[in-house]
């Protein structure tokens, strides 16, 4: 009973969601069904490990090429999940070009295993699954085939985990960045926790390079060592189906408030007000740029709660592309930064000033413009290095 639950632990909570994604019901976005589809892919990885390791070697045997399918399709899935985050509104099929060696190694292996028979099958699962001698591939016969493409596909599984984990990394900067271009106010908008999901998801793939080198035959005979691997992926699989289930804001969302922003500047232009859409020269482009220091600074625009830069380039009667291309190349820093940097330092005259020294740390980050505490003390430890706190009691 003690085994069958350390065996199959990381399948239930798979499974669980698996089932919790895949079945929520429409509208479901694009990024929850391809989570469910991940975590499906790893309930039936998982299934696997658990017949293996309670040594139902027959059922194993016979459904072999599933584990190659389910192994190489987990990080294609997970990239293409992080690509619904970060790039993609919609499913775009053509994605499904990722899962290509993994369908080709599971049907050559199927085909091995059909026209080996039960003899070759058992020698593969004993020479290289259970005893880890590699020396089967050198042999003669169908069992040594299996071996070879049994390896290929754990060679090819590790440049796999690299490839998708950095292309994965660069996503999230890249979508990082798009939300520093268009929003003030960042909270519920990051992915900070992919990112770090990649970097737990890296040190799961070492796990399973090195439990491959020690061969799975060894933690098949000694389940007291299959105990700590199998704790590690079943928090790993917990918290990526925790994190996901609370993201409530995607790429979707991003370009849903872009097109709305370019919809109002489109009937704001068509109410008769006019706004540059083409080229700015250098005397239009010095025009905007004091423009905007002046709703910063005279105005004090920045104090509007959830500013985007859509608010700003309306304002301004300007494309908001241009004027991100100007703080970018004016000023040297993103949207987000330029208008915080002014929060900050409005803060900081309000917190040198005695009456606002007793201020509640909230009411102080809503008189700045930002939206929560957590935000303020963000920004203000990025741009000051210390807390808000630390900072009032520098002034006392």
């Amino acid at each position: 009973m003690l085994d069958a639950l350390v065996a199959l632990t990381p399948f239930y909570i798979s499974l669980f969601w698996a089932l919790y994604f895949l079945l929520r019901g429409r509208p479901a976005s694009s990024s929850y069904r391809l989570l469910g589809a991940f975590m499906a892919s790893s309930a039936g990885l998982f299934l696997m490990h658990g017949f293996f390791y309670l040594e139902a070697y027959a059922l194993y045997l016979a459904l072999d090429p599933l584990y190659s399918l389910t192994s190489l399709s987990s990080y294609p899935l997970m990239y293409w999940y992080i690509r619904a985050l970060t790039c993609e509104p919609v499913l775009r099929w053509r994605n499904l070009w990722h899962f290509v060696p993994a369908v080709t190694v599971a049907l050559v292996l199927g085909v091995l295993h059909l026209a080996g028979g039960e003899a070759e099958r058992w020698r593969y699962l004993q020479r290289l699954l259970l005893d880890n001698d590699f020396s089967l591939v050198w042999d003669r016969g169908l069992a040594a085939w299996m071996a070879r493409v049994y390896l290929l596909s754990r060679l090819f599984f590790a440049v796999q985990v690299f490839y998708y984990l950095v292309r994965a990394w660069r996503l999230v900067g890249g979508y990082e960045q798009r939300l520093l271009s268009f929003y003030s106010e960042l909270k519920g908008r990051r992915l900070s926790w992919v990112r770090f999901l990649t970097l737990i998801m890296i040190g799961g793939s070492l796990t399973s390079t090195l439990s491959n080198f020690m061969g799975r035959g060894y933690f098949a005979s000694d389940h007291l060592a299959l105990l700590l691997p199998s704790l590690a992926f079943s928090l790993v699989i917990f918290m990526v189906g925790y994190m996901g289930s609370m993201q409530r804001y995607s790429i979707k969302d991003v370009v849903l408030d872009e097109e709305t922003n370019d919809r109002e500047a489109e009937a704001d232009s068509a109410g008769g007000h006019s706004s540059s859409s083409g080229p700015v020269g250098f005397s239009g482009r010095e025009r905007l740029r004091r423009d905007l220091l002046r709703l910063m600074e005279e105005e004090t625009l920045f104090k509007q709660a959830d500013l985007r830069i859509s608010d700003v380039s309306q304002r301004l009667r300007t494309n908001r592309t241009y004027l991100s291309n100007l703080i970018n190349e004016e000023f040297g820093e993103s949207f987000n930064v330029f208008v915080n940097r002014y929060r900050i330092q409005h803060a900081c005259r309000l917190m040198a000033r005695s009456e606002y020294r007793s201020y509640a740390l909230a009411h102080l980050a809503e008189l700045c413009g930002f939206g929560s505490v957590s935000s303020f003390n963000r920004a203000f430890k990025y741009f000051e290095g210390i807390t808000p706190s630390q900072y009032l009691q520098a002034q006392e």
